[in-house]
């Protein structure tokens, strides 16, 4: 018995005493009376004792009846079980033997074609893939209407953006002010000013984790990450890295950069293209899709973070 229960023990013993002491000052009128009335007491529960003390037997027995009667249908059950399975045991490991071999014969360089021609599709709608989204990846591959392909991304986007801002402000707590303030403009439709607010925020950050190169830059951000090795020489990660990995049709599609200084007209017809807004060859990107362009680098931009962190980390 540990100190704690000695304790509890003396405590009743203290109380037992001071009871029995108080008593002991007490007149008692009838001790007589008192006499009969607790062997009244006792001729009554005798009774009542011996009924429980039955019926707790009636029950241990009916317990032990049910639990032979439970082992004796867990018995053959069990037998059965062990004959099944040194039954299939061969007929499993065969199974076993060709799904492995079925997948070592699988050709995974066609999944990443897959994801490749995901990206060449967000690419070329002006907007950069990323993977913890809400856009269905297999409704993009199933249409080339590039107006559905632009729906698909635009209707899955409008749901990242809300699921997503608390995350931002955890990754980016030194940009608290200006994540809020973009959510702000967008909420009040201020496309416009959410855009140039979007386009400065991404640049603030890429000149930050890869000291002072803006994510325009590919071919230098595309060296730091392989130099931080979140890349690979080869790459395969098209949802994260395609803008940055050295692929001429990759390179091709990402309308979202292309510099077309000399021959300006091109950008009629990218009115989203970074160098059109900044540069002032677009008079009228301040609309939500071009918005929504937008917060698809963000959200990128914030995944490429967290694997720069979590390298460091490591």
């Amino acid at each position: 018995m540990n100190n704690q229960d000695n304790n509890k023990f003396d405590g009743y013993i203290t109380i037992g005493k001071s009871l029995t002491e108080s008593m002991d000052k007490i007149s008692i009128p009838n001790q007589q009376l008192i006499d009969g009335i607790g062997k009244g007491l006792i001729d009554a529960i005798k009774p009542i004792a011996e009924y429980n003390l039955k019926i707790a037997k009636i029950y241990t027995n009916e317990i032990m009846k049910q639990e032979r009667m439970i082992n004796a249908m867990i018995e053959p059950l069990s037998k059965l079980a062990k004959s099944i399975t040194e039954m299939y045991e061969p007929i499993i490991n065969n199974i076993s033997s060709n799904i492995t071999r079925i997948f070592e014969k699988i050709d995974w360089s066609q999944f990443d074609l897959i994801y490749k021609e995901i990206a060449l599709k967000y690419l070329s709608n002006g907007f950069y893939p990323y993977r913890n989204t809400e856009i269905k990846y297999e409704e993009i591959l199933n249409t080339n209407s590039r107006i559905k392909q632009v729906k698909i991304i635009k209707d899955g986007i409008k749901i990242d953006i809300s699921k997503n801002k608390k995350e931002l402000l955890i990754i980016y707590p030194q940009y608290k002010r200006e994540i809020k303030e973009i959510y702000q403009l967008y909420t009040k439709h201020n496309y416009r000013l959410c855009i140039l607010s979007l386009i400065n925020l991404i640049s603030i950050i890429n000149n930050s984790q890869f000291e002072y190169i803006d994510f325009t830059e590919k071919d230098r951000v595309r060296n730091k990450l392989l130099e931080k090795q979140i890349m690979k020489d080869k790459e395969t990660n098209y949802l994260l890295f395609s803008q940055y990995i050295n692929d001429n049709d990759l390179i091709s599609a990402n309308v979202l950069i292309q510099s077309h200084r000399n021959n300006p007209i091109e950008y009629l017809d990218i009115p989203f293209n970074r160098h059109a807004i900044l540069h002032g060859y677009s008079k009228r990107f301040g609309n939500e899709a071009n918005c929504l362009r937008w917060f698809s680098v963000l959200f990128n931009t914030m995944e490429i973070s967290i694997k720069l962190i979590e390298t460091e980390n490591s």
